[in-house]
């Protein structure tokens, strides 16, 4: 068996698709592990898009150099990582 690995916002489409059927308890089981999945990519200062380590730079901005999101510091990274996880 090969595994899958899926980004926070295809778990958060297959929790939609799943209270759409009526499947409220595996909605809500997707969602936790959405929202722990994003706690851990902000642990190690990951991309919210691609999940790249992310630089400082001399600036304070953080960006990641592969997809070109940018924040304005750490903290507003973290403020957008909670708005995601809610």
């Amino acid at each position: 068996m090969s595994e899958t690995t899926l980004d926070h916002g295809e778990l958060l489409e297959l929790a939609d698709d799943a209270e759409n059927d009526g499947a409220t308890d595996l909605a809500a089981q997707l969602r936790y592990l959405a929202g722990e999945r994003l706690e851990d990519l902000a642990d190690r200062g990951g991309c919210l898009d691609c999940g790249q380590t992310m630089t400082e730079l001399a600036s304070g901005d953080v960006v990641c150099t592969p997809c070109g999101n940018t924040w304005d510091d750490w903290d507003d990274y973290l403020r957008d990582v909670e708005r995601q996880a809610a």
